[in-house]
């Protein structure tokens, strides 16, 4: 008896050319996720150095609120206390763009600016211009062409003051010119090998704002006076080297009240 032969069927090539389509539809979306992907790790992972950052500035700006301001001027040995001011007086009084910060006779002959609500927005239009090293491209493609020299070393970003690297902080505070000389602005950038690698950058602008009472509806007391106690700001935004307004942006805020006993 004859065996029947099997019938055989085959994909001919319009079906081959239809499965392979939908395959690559499905690999393209797929591969699109990877991009997207590695960019909010990476976003995560910036968050995530910006608050401990942060957490670290607000443990320097509470620890010093304890460290007497020492009266320079005095001829007394050990120097006293000025007036029972704490160095964190440099944080209570009215601030503005073009004057000292601390109006106090006999202060250390350093100063400390800060922005505050009046012209922070100064700072936020010099991070958007290429003007200033608060412009984060600026400072990042001056930062690339300092690691590049032949005598590099990471020492000298801390003594130059265009980086002004704070070790003890892993902060990067370049000193700023004209109007916005001093005030504390900070770069975050994250790195290897002393830099050469870089993997993450963010800024941070720090001002301070009154503290509002939160117990009276009276409007003429509803701000605390600046000797008192203020509301420390700081937002960070990052990366860096993508316009200001791009960029992911977090708002943090602490109120440190005066160490001062008040009479």
């Amino acid at each position: 008896m004859r065996n029947r032969r099997n019938n055989k069927s085959f994909f001919n090539m319009v079906e081959i050319l239809l499965a392979i389509g939908v395959l690559a539809i499905g690999f393209s979306a797929v591969l699109g996720l990877f991009p997207v992907a590695i960019k909010m790790v990476r976003s995560s992972q910036t968050e995530t150095l910006v608050a401990d950052a942060v957490g670290d500035l607000q443990s320097y700006y509470y620890s010093m609120a304890n460290i007497p301001l020492i009266n320079t001027s005095s001829t007394l040995t050990p120097k006293p206390q000025l007036n029972g001011e704490y160095w964190y007086a440099l944080l209570f009084y009215p601030m503005s763009a073009d004057t000292s910060l601390l109006p106090i006779s006999g202060a250390p002959s350093y100063t400390v600016k800060f922005f505050d609500n009046n012209n922070i927005d100064t700072a936020r239009t010099a991070a958007r211009s290429g003007a200033t090293s608060l412009h984060g491209p600026t400072f990042l493609e001056a930062l690339k062409e300092e690691i590049g020299k032949s005598d590099y070393t990471i020492d000298k970003l801390t003594s130059n003051a265009d980086f002004g690297l704070i070790k003890s902080l892993n902060l990067f505070r370049p000193a700023l010119s004209g109007s916005l000389a001093d005030y504390q602005t900070f770069y975050l950038i994250g790195g290897e090998d002393d830099f050469h690698r870089i993997t993450s950058t963010a800024q941070l602008l720090v001002w301070l704002s009154p503290f509002n009472k939160f117990y009276t509806t009276d409007t003429a007391l509803v701000n605390i006076d600046y000797k008192y106690g203020v509301v420390l700001n700081i937002e960070a935004s990052w990366p860096i080297n993508v316009p200001y307004d791009e960029r992911e942006k977090r708002f943090y805020q602490f109120i440190i009240a005066n160490p001062k006993k008040l009479n």
